[in-house]
């Protein structure tokens, strides 16, 4: 029986992708989100992108990331030596499509991507990407839609515990932004109501 795997020639020479996910310095055996800098790096963020997310660990196939533009600015989530991660930012007044954003939207960064590898998931990993992201911009911030499951549940349990950044998160797409801590708050009234409907 035969395996298949994926592999790239870098520098005169075949490496799979795990090798080149774990060229991190030996040095750092922590977990940490770096700003991606350097080519090395951005063939990095191109393999999460391109390779694991859209065709080793597709979930949805409606649901694919295009190559994160290098405009955008972007950290690599790093673990133990191995990128397990990242998540990628368009700055503030960055040209979306025409319709896609309006002005309330575009006075702030937005999170456009954020990925974490299965394995690693349900790990707090997620949540340290918005602790960083928060860390990181201090102000307004949007996250694009759609907004998956997962990263709801990930930003309702960052919110729980940091009430001070409700009124700065926002979900931005269709030429509006709505607060994602009230957008939670209405899905949990939303529910509880439904819920009584159904015992009466």
């Amino acid at each position: 029986m035969f395996e298949t795997g994926v592999a790239l020639w870098i520098r005169h020479r075949w490496r799979t992708i795990e090798q080149l996910l774990s060229c991190a310095s030996k040095s750092s055996i922590g977990t940490s989100l770096k700003q991606v800098t350097v080519f090395g790096e951005r063939l990095i963020l191109w393999i999460l992108v391109r390779i694991i997310f859209n065709e080793l660990e597709v979930e949805n196939s409606l649901l694919v990331f295009l190559p994160v533009p290098e405009q955008d600015a972007a950290k690599i989530l790093w673990h133990r030596g191995t990128a397990i991660g990242f998540y990628s930012v368009k700055s503030k007044f960055s040209l979306f499509g025409k319709n896609e954003f309006n002005a309330e939207c575009t006075d702030m960064p937005i999170v456009d991507l954020v990925f974490v590898r299965k394995e690693h998931r349900r790990k707090t990993f997620g949540t340290a990407i918005v602790r960083d992201v928060v860390d990181t911009y201090r102000s307004n911030i949007g996250f694009s839609e759609p907004i998956t499951p997962a990263m709801y549940n990930v930003l309702k349990r960052f919110l729980i515990s940091n009430p001070l950044h409700r009124r700065h998160l926002w979900e931005c797409g269709d030429g509006n932004r709505k607060n994602i801590w009230l957008n939670l708050c209405s899905k949990v009234a939303k529910e509880a109501k439904d819920q009584n409907h159904i015992i009466t």
